[in-house]
């Protein structure tokens, strides 16, 4: 298994187990609560997982009080213009 080489080879790297949004977070690590990791990696896109800040943030604490490991969001992105800024279509459009 993964986290068993890791765990052999090195007693300074942090093994992180990373879940695709918030929603369904909760389920996924209850799934994996046996396996010996040390942080909770979540994706957050406002536009896919919700704009609200303190839901993330209530999540994040959440499950890192039930589950007993560090957090972070491990993957993000946020528009920072609504114009094209590259050679690709525009996913966002609208400044709501």
């Amino acid at each position: 298994m993964g986290i068993s080489a890791v765990r052999t080879s090195s007693n300074n790297t942090k093994i992180i187990l990373h879940f695709a949004g918030i929603e369904g977070s909760d389920w996924f690590f209850n799934q994996v609560n046996t396996l010996d990791y040390d942080i909770i990696g979540l994706s957050y896109y406002p536009r896919w997982h919700g704009k609200s800040l303190n839901n993330l943030k209530t999540k994040m604490q959440d499950l890192s009080k039930i589950h007993h490991r560090e957090i972070v969001i491990a993957e993000t992105a946020y528009p920072f213009t609504l114009d094209w800024n590259d050679w690709t279509n525009n996913i966002v459009g609208l400044e709501d």
